[in-house]
């Protein structure tokens, strides 16, 4: 089964006495696009259209795969209803703490509001892309643009191609007068990253990855002794996942062991905890050391019911981390022949005969630099 569902919130709050903001065209732009390009089903979108500051922590509840917020801003904050004031200003940096203290980690979040890429910033600190404009926006661009990316991620664009589609046709609405701005973490990159994509199993060289980190010239060697060490992931998690078991059913893994071993402990991890942005990954102290290649599977139920599954041999997912997804970038030339010989090494053997010691319950390992 795929992680195909995009899980949309669309906060919207509206000051009495300022100036109308239609929200309600601007969802019925989302859910007419959805409809006409046969994606509603799995694009499912949350709308609120009065939030105040009396519910807004209630509206941030899981799952969301993107936040978007509509609203009056400024260069500081958004500006949302109050029964007691009229109005107060929410910041960047507030909204980011009420999303780590709930749990939430959107994959993006969009600021749909006049001057608001100065609060996209600070919210960076919650989800790893956030997109903001940098002056007053008109309702009816910011009724298009909406429409448009999520029209092309729900596609399967990356986020780079929706983000620069919608801020074409915003410099074509507004003639110039405002720009989207899409901001992003250090080494995140647009143009790698989708949503709603197939869950699927990954495998990366950690001493490799770290020397990349470093931006060490020359990368260490994979193959030591005739074994590789390699740590195994998942991407494309359902935000609602509570569980992921990686397990393989090579039978050289049991081989030689003594009979006191749980077969459940040699042949499998068990992480308990939430994707972060997609991911799990199994601990970096807990690797896996393989001198040929076998096929593992992983298994992850979410709180709706649903299990998410996958398949996928080792060098499968070497090639999908490093050269077709490109989680890390473009290889330098060294690094990818690092990786071509540790493919090599794996092909020529069946059967990993071997993993790492042994820790169920560990928590998981995330990626620095990742995709969706």
């Amino acid at each position: 089964m795929s992680s195909d569902v995009i899980n949309v919130v669309f906060l919207a709050s509206r000051l009495a006495g300022a100036d109308e903001i239609d929200f309600d065209a601007e969802f019925d732009n989302i859910q007419s696009i959805l409809d006409r390009i046969g994606q509603s089903g799995r694009v499912r979108v949350r709308f609120y259209k009065n939030v105040t500051s009396d519910n807004l922590w209630e509206l941030l509840r899981p799952p969301i795969d993107i936040l978007q917020l509509s609203a009056h801003g400024d260069a500081n904050s958004l500006a949302v209803f109050d029964s007691v004031n009229g109005g107060l200003r929410l910041t960047g940096k507030v909204l980011a703490d009420m999303l780590v203290g709930r749990g939430i980690k959107p994959g993006l979040v969009i600021l749909n509001a006049c001057e608001s890429s100065g609060v996209a910033k600070d919210l960076l600190a919650a989800s790893p892309f956030v997109i903001g404009t940098t002056q007053e926006i008109t309702d009816r661009a910011a009724i298009m643009i909406g429409g448009i990316l999520f029209e092309r991620l729900a596609e399967g664009a990356s986020l780079g191609d929706a983000h620069n589609a919608a801020k074409a046709l915003l410099a074509f609405i507004d003639q110039g007068r405002c720009d989207l701005v899409l901001h992003s973490r250090q080494a995140r990159s647009p143009a790698s990253t989708t949503f709603g994509s197939q869950f699927r199993i990954l495998a990366a060289l950690p001493d490799l990855d770290d020397a990349l980190e470093r931006q060490d010239a020359i990368p260490p060697e994979v193959v030591k002794r005739g074994k590789i060490k390699i740590l195994f992931g998942v991407a494309g998690a359902a935000s609602d996942v509570t569980q992921l078991v990686l397990y393989t059913d090579d039978p050289s893994f049991t081989e030689g062991q003594p009979p006191n071993k749980s077969r459940e402990k040699l042949l499998s991890w068990i992480i308990v905890g939430h994707p972060a942005d997609g991911e799990i990954w199994i601990d970096e102290h807990d690797p896996a050391w393989l001198d040929g290649d076998c096929r593992w599977f992983a298994s992850a139920p979410t709180t709706g019911g649903t299990v998410l599954a996958a398949g996928s041999t080792v060098i499968e997912a070497l090639e999908r981390h490093y050269f077709h997804d490109e989680w890390r970038g473009k290889l330098p030339p060294a690094y990818k022949t690092r990786v071509v010989e540790a493919i090599n090494h794996l092909a020529k053997n069946r059967g990993g005969r071997k993993r790492g010691s042994v820790r169920n319950g560990i928590k998981p390992r995330h990626s620095k630099q990742t995709r969706r």
